[in-house]
């Protein structure tokens, strides 16, 4: 199967910074959109993705927002 097909494999700078976000939530628990930043690495990101992926990751029904600023994985 070419790459491009593997269902591992994220097809967008998007979908792989939802999977960082998802991923690092599953991992830590409920966090603060900051505190996820940080861990994500997402300092490093262009300016706004890391909550454009929290938007499309809560879209997906893959993360939920619990309120004042806090995140967790569904």
């Amino acid at each position: 199967m070419p790459v491009s097909e593997s269902p591992r494999i994220a097809t967008t700078h998007l979908e792989a910074e939802v999977r960082a976000v998802v991923q690092t939530l599953r991992s830590y628990g409920p966090l603060p959109e900051r505190t996820l930043e940080r861990l994500v690495g997402g300092t490093h990101w262009r300016h706004g993705y890391v909550h454009a992926a929290l938007v499309d990751a809560i879209r997906q029904g893959r993360v939920r927002n619990l309120g004042c600023g806090f995140y967790e994985a569904t």
